[in-house]
C-alpha cells in the first residue's frame, strides 16, 4: 500500500506583502551597492586649506576615483602622507625615474621645464630637499599648486610618496556648485 501524498497547500501572499518584500529589497541591494562604490570605488574628500589655490579652494568637496592602476604627472590625487593617515590632495609633478630640480622659480622634469597653466606665481620655496633628486621606482613627486605655501614632497618630513598611499585620483569638484568641474 502506498502512502498517501499530502497536498501541500501553497500560501498565497498578498499584494501588500509583495509590494512590502520588494520595497525593503530593493532597498537592502541599495545600500549594500552604495556601500560597496564608496568604499571600494569612489569616495569624496575636501580640501583643507590653500595649498592647492588657485585650482582647488579650502572647503571644495572632491569626487575621489579609488580604482586608478598608473598614475600620471599632473594628475591630483588624494593620499595619506604621516602615520595620523590625514589625507592630503597634491598634483603628481613627476612619477618613478624622473628627476626634479627646481630653480629660479622653475620646476624642472628631466632638466625640461614643467607646463603649469594652473600656478599663479613661481615656484620660490625649495623645502629642505636637496635638488635635483630622482624618484624612485612605486613612488611619485607632489606639490601643491600654492607652491609658495604648500607642504609637500619638497620636505622631508612629507617626502616622496609611496603610490601604495595614494587614495585615488580627483575627477570632479562637487562643491560648491560654482566650483564644479570634471578633470
Amino acid at each position: 500500500m502506498k502512502p498517501a501524498l499530502r497536498k501541500s497547500k501553497r500560501v498565497e501572499s498578498s499584494p501588500a506583502v509583495k509590494l512590502t518584500y520588494f520595497f525593503i529589497s530593493s532597498i537592502a541591494i541599495a545600500v549594500c551597492a552604495a556601500i560597496f562604490i564608496f568604499k571600494f570605488v569612489f569616495i569624496f574628500a575636501s580640501v583643507n586649506g590653500d595649498s592647492m589655490y588657485p585650482t582647488l579652494k579650502d572647503g571644495n568637496i572632491l569626487g575621489v576615483f579609488r580604482i586608478c592602476p598608473t598614475y600620471s604627472q599632473k594628475d591630483i590625487v588624494a593620499l595619506y602622507a604621516d602615520e595620523q593617515n590625514s589625507c592630503l590632495i597634491k598634483r603628481i609633478v613627476a612619477v618613478e625615474n624622473q628627476t626634479v630640480d627646481i630653480s629660479d622659480g622653475i620646476v624642472y622634469i628631466d632638466g625640461q621645464p614643467l607646463d603649469e597653466p594652473y600656478l599663479s606665481q613661481p615656484t620660490y620655496n625649495n623645502g629642505d630637499v636637496e635638488f635635483p633628486i630622482t624618484v624612485p621606482k612605486g613612488y611619485v613627486f607632489v606639490m601643491g599648486d600654492n607652491r609658495n605655501n604648500s607642504k609637500d614632497s619638497r620636505y622631508t618630513d612629507v617626502g616622496m610618496i609611496d603610490t601604495k598611499k595614494i587614495i585615488g585620483k580627483t575627477v570632479l569638484v562637487l562643491w560648491p556648485l560654482s566650483d564644479f568641474k570634471l578633470y
